[in-house]
């Protein structure tokens, strides 16, 4: 293998062109993967706090729920049985 001489900042270093540039794409193959890693795991939390605040609001859904849909049963099932009774003409 032919060595290269490479300026590195502050100091030049003679190596091979070919391991440089395998250390170098190994490198960004390394960064790319903590970038996917922090992506997945940021992408996992959030789904999570998304989960807890749903079940959150469907607890609250259900607790109000049954309250709030007895004067509408009322409602409608009074409406419904005036609709099933025969109307008379006067």
């Amino acid at each position: 293998m032919s060595e290269t001489t490479l300026s590195v900042g502050f100091t030049t270093v003679q190596a091979p062109l070919g391991l440089v540039l395998l250390i170098v794409t190994a490198l960004l193959a390394l960064l790319f993967l903590i970038y996917v890693v922090y992506l997945q795991s940021s992408v996992l939390l959030e789904n999570r706090r998304q989960s807890r605040e749903l079940q959150n609001q469907r607890e609250i859904a259900e607790k109000c729920g049954g309250v709030a849909l007895l004067p509408v049963e009322n409602i409608s099932g009074r409406g419904a049985a005036r609709a099933e009774q025969p109307s008379r003409a006067i």
